[in-house]
């Protein structure tokens, strides 16, 4: 037996005998794996100098990515080819996919927002999977290598597959989810802000008085519903429809990624009265945009067709876009001097200066641990480290690299985990954050075809 020890989503691949004894460790870094038909031989996800590979066997790539991790690898029956969803950095969101030794990277569906898991059917011609897409309902699909696509069951709520037989018995959940939106006020209150029953958080205003969210269960295309609400719990209010909204520091403003058919471009909304705009950038996939602290420019992550992912900069005024870091390196959250921004590799936390020039490492980061934000005054960065029933934030001192313990929250129902960004006020006094509950039912089921 496989089992992945010392991390929730990353951790240690070892192996166990039914019969007992100790594990027995094999690979770090690993994030999913499944067994070959000769059941010796492991697919595995595993993350080496920053970048994700697929290896089928072990020490044989497969595929690699500096995007996301291919999720869920599965080997065919007779362990030709490896199915697995691929973060699809063109239009962002979740592509399945086959490769194998003889067998390039062959995408058969597109499009997916949530996904629940996947196998090969029993007779090895078609995947069965289980997604949902902005607006419509989770459900079972099945795709051949053909990428002829059919429904094969749909239910009330998310079905998650866990495992298929080859008599065509159908291990499987079927789950009722539940996104919340997590506010914790400066003296401690909560209260739950999400709007429908998807509401995935994405920004918290600097006084903490509104919260910009997508909602997953309403779209339109490739793009799901983007609101703002007031922390007060009012009404909230429609926006328009992107993914990855960002608030501007004054408020005024949503920046956003909207999805057209296989391009994407960026959006601006106005969060008061006005008229959308969208910039003229020209070439681009975006995968990632937010503010400078001058309300004035937008740093975006995309990446021009042939070349890596890199980070820009955008002036509204000029309409000049300029590269900041090189190819293959991302960066984020700029200070509140608009002099340096965050990179992070797998283990440091670096600061770049937007004008060009050396990084220079500030922390070493502890696994799974990242940046939120700066502190207005520029003194502090505040990192985060999630648990699945908590998140723990602390506090920073660029200066003197002091790290000190400065909040920890827990999630409000038992049973829920948090997911999704964390975002808090410019003081850190305030936060805010998504959490899933989750209650399902365990089903074995025959007869799908």
């Amino acid at each position: 037996m496989a089992i992945l020890l010392g991390g929730e989503d990353v951790g240690t691949l070892a192996r166990v005998p039914f019969d007992g004894g100790a594990p027995r460790e094999v690979l770090e870094s690993v994030s999913g794996a499944d067994w070959g038909p000769d059941g010796e031989s492991l697919a595995v996800v595993r993350t080496v100098s920053g970048k994700y590979r697929l290896e089928y066997p072990i020490g044989t790539v497969l595929y690699e990515t500096e995007n996301r991790p291919p999720v869920m690898p599965r080997v065919s029956a007779d362990g030709k080819l490896v199915a697995f969803f691929d973060f699809d950095v063109e239009v962002g969101d979740y592509a399945l996919c086959v490769i194998g030794p003889d067998h390039p990277r062959q995408v058969l569906s597109r499009g997916w927002r949530a996904i629940g898991a996947l196998n090969w059917s029993p007779d090895n011609h078609e995947i069965w999977f289980s997604g949902g897409q902005p607006g419509g309902d989770p459900a079972l699909y099945a795709v051949t290598l053909s990428g002829a696509q059919r429904l094969v069951s749909q239910t009330g709520g998310m079905i998650v597959m866990q495992d298929v037989a080859r008599d065509g018995r159908v291990l499987l959940t079927t789950v009722n989810s539940r996104l919340g939106i997590l506010y914790l006020s400066p003296n401690g209150a909560q209260r739950d802000l999400a709007w429908l029953d998807s509401s995935l958080l994405y920004d918290l205003s600097n006084d903490a008085q509104s919260i910009v969210f997508a909602e997953l269960s309403s779209g339109q295309g490739r793009n799901s519903a983007i609101y703002i609400r007031k922390t007060d719990g009012s009404p909230a209010v429609q926006l328009a429809y992107g993914y990855r909204p960002s608030l501007s520091p004054d408020g005024k403003w949503v920046v956003c990624i909207h999805r057209e058919g296989e391009r994407s471009t960026l959006m601006l909304l106005p969060t008061g009265p006005g008229e959308s705009r969208f910039p003229k950038i020209e070439g681009m996939h975006f995968d990632g945009v937010e503010w400078f602290p001058d309300n004035k420019r937008i740093l975006f992550t995309a990446n021009e067709i042939g070349h890596a992912t890199r980070t820009w900069m955008y002036d509204l005024e000029t309409n000049r876009s300029t590269p900041i870091t090189p190819e293959g390196t991302r960066g984020t959250r700029v200070s509140p001097d608009g002099h340096w921004f965050v990179t992070v590799d797998p283990h440091k936390l670096l600061l770049s200066p937007v004008g060009g020039g050396d990084s220079r490492t500030i922390v070493d980061l502890q696994p799974g641990e990242s940046v939120v934000r700066w502190s207005t005054d520029g003194r502090f960065l505040f990192l985060h480290q999630r648990e699945p029933a908590s998140i723990k934030i602390s506090r920073l001192n660029v200066a003197s690299r002091h790290k000190e313990p400065w909040l920890v929250v827990k999630v409000p129902e038992p049973g829920a985990q948090f997911l999704g960004p964390l975002a808090l006020s410019a003081d850190g006094k305030a936060c805010a954050a998504t959490f899933q509950r989750d209650l399902a039912n365990l089903f074995l089921v025959r007869g799908l075809k």
